[in-house]
């Protein structure tokens, strides 16, 4: 009679076989679509030296910059300069800085931090409010993003974007500014929320749109329309995070808390999609003393362009509160918080 364990090794041997192919297809999957998280289709860096392209016609992002594409002189009647800063790590960052209007004694800027695959003019909208309000601005393009330096890694979800904010407060040391607020939405909130738990020299802090993780991000996202399927989500962070050299690297959430006592201003839309609400009260939860602004209605990193007389007011009392507490050498109390549970209430955890 055959030896039974002989009639079983070819099965033994093709169950081998197949397994190292699902293994095989497994990180091929996992390797392509971390690439395509890196290097999203709409992530698309201009010539680094170069001049900032106009938006596409019609296209997401001109319907972002509400006609504010160009530059501070000629999109709102600024005056800046055009400036370069380089990082401690070796990077050239393009950017410019509109200087304080005449007149202010107090030395102080705000750093302003665009959302992934965005450059400068993310903030060209507020920026006559900062302006007006009595501040410089420094608005700058990360790296591999608009016209700074690139080397093809892509996007890094915050990381080594904080390192980039860390330049820009010092390129503003160097020109003699004593206070500092740093504002970012979406990535470059996640970015401001880095540098500031570990520099402060930063002053007072303005997010918008924040995500709490990379894990939380990959959750939400939607690639080609479909999304990733929750069980592959940790196995694809890990890969991520290892091509970014940020295996250890702390999550936004972690950190925030570092950031009190000194101001913490969250705004978020009760509406975004792409980076739900609730992200927002887990931030407001665990950052003692933050203030949040959570109106109901308005797509991810687009407060300004559904509320533009709210945020304008709002950011303008931010500041001057800011400006004042700074003068006094002593904490602001929180804005009011009539809209906090507006557009979140449902996220609301006991």
């Amino acid at each position: 009679m055959p030896d039974a364990r002989s009639n079983q090794r070819p099965w033994l041997l093709k169950g081998f076989f197949a397994l190292v192919l699902m293994a095989g297809a497994l990180g091929v999957a996992t390797w392509v679509v971390s690439s395509m998280i890196l290097h999203p289709f709409w992530h698309q860096p201009g010539e680094p030296g170069g001049t900032l392209p106009r938006p596409a016609h019609g296209g997401e992002w001109e319907r972002h910059l509400m006609g504010l594409d160009l530059d501070p002189r000629r999109s709102l009647g600024l005056d800046f300069e055009e400036i370069q800063i380089s990082t401690a790590d070796g990077w050239l960052l393009s950017g410019w800085f509109i200087p304080p209007p005449p007149g202010h004694e107090l030395k102080a800027a705000v750093i302003t931090v665009h959302g992934g695959g965005r450059d400068r003019r993310d903030w060209l909208r507020q920026a006559a409010v900062f302006h007006h309000a009595g501040l410089g601005v420094l608005m700058f393009d990360c790296r591999e993003h608009g016209t700074s330096q690139s080397q093809g890694r892509g996007l890094s979800f915050g990381w080594n974007e904080s390192l980039d904010i860390r330049a820009a407060v010092d390129w503003l040391e160097n020109r003699e500014i004593e206070h500092i607020i740093a504002a970012g939405v979406s990535q470059g909130a996640a970015a401001v929320i880095l540098a500031a738990a570990s520099d402060q020299r930063i002053d007072a802090v303005m997010i918008s749109s924040a995500f709490t993780s990379l894990e939380m991000l990959l959750e939400q996202l939607s690639l080609d329309g479909l999304s990733i399927p929750g069980i592959w989500v940790p196995l694809l962070a890990k890969v991520v995070r290892w091509r970014l050299g940020a295996m250890e690297a702390p999550t936004p959430l972690e950190k925030i808390s570092a950031i009190p006592p000194r101001p913490l201003w969250l705004l978020h839309s009760g509406a975004d999609i792409m980076v739900p609400c609730s992200q927002a009260l887990k931030f407001y939860q665990a950052a003692s003393g933050a203030s949040l602004w959570l109106p109901p209605e308005a797509e991810h990193a687009r407060l300004f362009n559904q509320y533009p007389q709210q945020y304008s007011r709002r950011l303008a009392q931010f500041i001057a509160e800011q400006l004042q507490s700074l003068t006094a050498g002593t904490p602001t109390e929180r804005v009011d918080e009539d809209t906090v549970l507006t557009g979140c209430d449902h996220a609301l955890t006991p």
